[in-house]
């Protein structure tokens, strides 16, 4: 099957290398899947390279990029695409005025959680743009049906995957604690992340701040940047300063996250809005990493309070703090915890059975 993926977001992040992930899976069991991406993605462009896939480049300025429509119409007709899947807005309407009048169906992904308004304008795309809306857990799917009126037979339930050959426990990182000067008797505590506002790292740092006074404990803040993030950045360092920590550590975007989950002691992810899974949990649940995050979007469709992870509320630094100290103080419980959340993972989120599910749409959505 000739595939299409497009993505018009700047960023890096895991929608973004979940469908890089996907793609490879799709070109391996013999489809030719093809990727435009935005032309200031430079992350995703090289790591697209690194998996040794075809891409394209366009600027997708706005949701009727003439430039960038008829450039994708003459890449699909160039590559007989048969199938398109799309990722973001912008690039789900590029890819509707470039396949209007044809019959090639589109799968448009959503992997977040925040709502999308319910006027007729913004929720046609969802309805008529589209031969499936493919979502990562349940909370948006009853979102898209309770706000914007779509069929729920239109909407599929698609995991994220992980690659196990990439993430498992027996991934060696000690040269993380050298890079950074980080005792080997050390605990490290590790938010993974973009900094984005509703990352929580805030929270992240309070939580720091309760535990100050706990020896031997550092906190890694791990992620990249976004467009607006050096003023966040600022922000959270002046927070830093205030409170006289010492034992933060910024790592900024990294590419050995499976050697930085290797080396860590506790995973948090302290999201406050629009998280739908937090890959990265799924990650950590796979190298054997006990994890604590927030009770918010489909999160608790994965982490299930005290059987494979624990549940916090959101805003709530406190709530992290305690969390941390229930880990650290409850070895019994927490090995419990890590195996529970490795068997769950290992069942249920492989790319292999993921994409299993995608042939299955794919197949369907053609006929």
């Amino acid at each position: 099957m000739n595939i299409l993926q497009t993505e018009a977001s700047p960023n890096f992040g895991g929608q973004e290398y979940e469908m890089v992930l996907e793609a490879k899976e799709l070109a391996k069991r013999g489809h030719h899947v093809i990727l435009i991406i935005n032309s200031k993605n430079k992350i995703l462009a090289e790591t697209i390279k690194q998996f040794k896939l075809n891409f394209y480049q366009l600027p997708f300025k706005n949701t009727i990029d003439l430039f960038s429509i008829i450039k994708m119409r003459k890449i699909i007709k160039k590559h007989n695409i048969e199938i398109i899947h799309s990722h973001s807005p912008k690039d789900h309407w590029i890819s509707y005025w470039a396949t209007l009048n044809s019959n090639i169906p589109i799968l448009r992904w959503r992997d977040i959680i925040n709502p999308v308004p319910s006027k007729w304008h913004r929720s046609f795309i969802y309805k008529r743009g589209c031969k499936y809306l493919l979502v990562r857990c349940n909370m948006i799917k009853e979102m898209f049906i309770k706000n914007n009126k779509i069929n729920p037979k239109k909407i599929k339930v698609i995991p994220a995957s992980i690659d196990f050959e990439k993430f498992n426990p027996n991934i060696n990182g000690n040269y993380i604690r050298s890079e950074f000067n980080i005792p080997l008797n050390a605990i490290i505590i590790a938010l993974i992340a973009q900094i984005r506002p509703e990352k929580g790292h805030k929270y992240f740092i309070e939580a720091a701040n309760y535990l100050k006074d706990r020896p031997n404990i550092y906190f890694l803040i791990v992620g990249g940047e976004t467009d607006k993030s050096s003023i966040r950045i600022n922000e959270l360092k002046d927070l830093i300063n205030k409170f006289g920590l010492k034992n933060i550590i910024f790592t900024g975007f990294r590419k050995d996250i499976p050697q930085i989950i290797s080396t860590i002691d506790i995973l948090v992810l302290p999201s406050t809005d629009v998280e739908s899974v937090g890959r990265v949990i799924l990650e950590a649940f796979a190298m054997k990493k006990p994890v604590i995050a927030t009770f918010i979007g489909g999160i608790p469709e994965f982490v299930l309070n005290k059987k494979t992870g624990i549940l916090i509320p959101p805003h709530n630094s406190k709530a992290i703090a305690e969390a941390i100290d229930f880990i650290l103080n409850n070895p019994l419980k927490t090995k419990e915890m890590i195996e529970n959340a490795y068997d769950f993972v290992k069942r249920n989120f492989s790319v292999k059975t993921i994409v299993d599910k995608i042939e299955e749409i794919q197949n369907d959505a053609l006929k």
